[in-house]
């Protein structure tokens, strides 16, 4: 989105002179890979100008800038994904992560692709943009990414299983219709309610690894369907390397317009 020279390994002279370097680190403060591509001048002119037009539609189109903020959360979100992928313990989890993180890419790509393909008087930039992800779509290497993920999450959603937890006797075994206790539960524990809310278990935050408890019921249930585990291992061994460079890029661009413009705004 607009070529850049390499960015100097740190900011030059002038900008500490002209106080550049403190905006520098406000704009960055919660974004710090954005920092190097204020110290890479554009490399032409129209480099400049193709950069600038874009900011002004930006500005200008509401729908357009609400779309991307959309796609650059959806990537933030899939980087903590694929983070989680590499550093937790346990390969089942590891890989259900990466899983997820590819899922997430994927709906943030469809997203931008809607949002640019609504955008009248487009600037080059997102034509550019626009052009590419269409592309992107009909490759076969992203549509084998999509196919493979929606195959192996089909899979993982077929996974049902009870825990019977009996004093120090846990045991994990298949679901098959067995009767669901936790409204029971639910109502047994809401008379120690105290602040009168009703929250809903899925509205708590998930978090990544898995305590010893957690661990074994894990291993017993990859024991229980080693088919749908076996695929989840497999579409991280077949995609370990998916994201599309020029997305990779024009998210990092985008936050990087959306971090100055926030400011000047």
């Amino acid at each position: 989105m607009g070529a850049s020279a390499a960015a100097p390994d740190r900011a030059p002279d002038h900008f500490a002179d002209l106080g550049l370097d403190r905006i520098v680190r406000e704009v960055a403060a919660q974004d710090p890979a954005i920092a190097p591509l204020f110290r890479a001048p554009a490399p032409t002119s129209a480099a400049a100008r193709y950069r600038q037009d874009l900011c002004r539609a930006l500005r200008r189109d509401a729908d357009l800038g609400a779309g991307v903020r959309r796609f650059c959360a959806g990537m933030a979100t899939m980087r903590a994904a694929r983070s989680n992928a590499e550093r937790l313990r346990l390969r089942p989890e590891r890989d259900a992560w990466f899983l997820d993180g590819a899922r997430l890419y994927l709906t943030a790509v469809a997203g931008l692709r809607s949002t640019l393909a609504a955008v009248v008087d487009a600037p080059a930039a997102v034509r550019d943009l626009r052009g590419h992800l269409d592309a992107l779509a009909k490759s076969p290497g992203h549509r084998a990414l999509s196919d493979d993920a929606e195959d192996a999450a089909a899979q993982m959603d077929g996974v049902e299983y009870t825990v019977r937890i009996k004093k120090s006797d846990v045991r994990v075994g298949r679901y098959h219709g067995e009767p669901d206790y936790g409204t029971e539960v639910a109502a047994v524990f809401a008379r120690f309610r105290v602040d009168g809310s009703t929250r809903r278990a899925e509205d708590v935050p998930v978090r990544p690894g898995l305590d010893g408890a957690e661990a074994a019921v894990l291993g017993a249930v990859t024991a229980l369907y080693p088919d749908a585990f076996e695929a989840l291992a497999r579409f991280r061994a077949r995609h370990d390397e998916y994201g599309d460079p020029t997305v990779i890029r024009a998210d990092l661009e985008i936050r990087w317009y959306l971090g100055y413009l926030d400011f000047v705004g």
